[in-house]
């Protein structure tokens, strides 16, 4: 059997093969020393054996990764996180979005990510007492409203906070501490309580 002749008629009727499957089978032709030396004509292969494909062992130059910016100082961690050889798979982090109102958006070479809300402060207006206390992070804090001495009444109604008074208390000049409630007539009740 000529294999050569066999190869390049295949060759001439185009049979080529477009996927490769793991029982299709590869031509390998062993190149050997002659045993003679000063033959004019081609060193013809001394064997011809088959290779299976799935036995086919191909070893490549792995290429290095790099993970690139727009120019810019990169902040953040890496996409690239390693590679495997059975099977061969380079694996990369996904990017989740995982807090509200944050946007991941594939830029050129990066992925940016980036927030559709603002930062927000608080002010207190009026001169009055304030409300406001401070902002740690993304979290606002105010004051809480509180009757110390249980005479104005604070009811939640959902949108609105009512205050109700209860009961006055007043200081006489001499220090005592006068307390004034009414009654379900309308008169008006006064009571030393300190």
């Amino acid at each position: 059997m000529n294999i050569l002749t066999d190869i390049l008629s295949l060759f001439k009727r185009k049979q080529f093969v477009e996927t490769l499957t793991p029982e299709d089978l590869i031509v390998v032709g062993r190149h050997e020393q002659p045993d003679m030396l000063g033959v004019a004509s081609p060193i013809p292969y001394k064997s011809v054996k088959l290779v299976k494909v799935k036995d086919l062992n191909v070893t490549t130059v792995p290429c290095g990764y790099a993970n690139l910016d727009n120019g810019n100082e990169p902040r953040g961690g890496n996409v690239y996180i390693n590679t495997t050889s059975n099977p061969c798979t380079i694996n990369l982090r996904r990017i989740v979005s995982t807090g509200n109102n944050l946007a991941v958006i594939q830029n050129g070479n990066q992925i940016e990510i980036s927030t559709i809300a603002e930062p927000n402060t608080a002010n207190n207006v009026g001169g009055a007492k304030e409300v406001y206390r401070n902002k740690i992070g993304e979290v606002l804090h105010f004051k809480t409203l509180n009757s110390v001495n249980d005479s104005i009444a604070i009811e939640d109604t959902g949108d609105i906070l009512d205050f109700k008074l209860k009961r006055i208390i007043l200081n006489s000049p001499d220090g005592g501490t006068w307390e004034v409630t009414v009654n379900n007539t309308g008169e008006l009740i006064t009571s030393l309580i300190a």
